[in-house]
């Protein structure tokens, strides 16, 4: 790893933390729990300095938004949360099922 003297101490502790777990997944066949073991710390911080760091699909996910679909029998728009997205639901007002394709706002 190279080091740029320009950059703050947070921004060189940061890129060396990401070359440091990335070597230890790396050398423990990407098992998070060896590595947390290998670096002395728990898998919890493990975690968060992963997702910190953007490393291996632990950054956070960003919300969908909202996301609506319109009952076909009363005609009302519904808002599905994201946990509903792709499920059978029922409509509020008539409790008719609803499975169309949401679309996005």
């Amino acid at each position: 790893m190279e080091v740029d003297y320009t950059d703050t101490i947070k921004d060189a502790v940061a890129k060396f933390e990401t070359a440091y777990i990335r070597h230890h997944l790396k050398a423990c066949h990407h098992s998070r729990t060896k590595t947390a073991n290998a670096l002395g710390i728990s898998r919890t911080a493990l975690f968060q300095k992963m997702r910190r760091y953007k490393i291996g699909g632990m950054e956070k996910k960003e919300p969908i938004g909202s996301v609506y679909t319109r009952c076909i029998s009363c005609g009302c728009t519904v808002e599905l949360k994201a946990s509903e997205v792709g499920h059978v639901i029922n409509c509020i007002n008539c409790a008719t099922k609803l499975n169309s394709n949401p679309r996005k706002s």
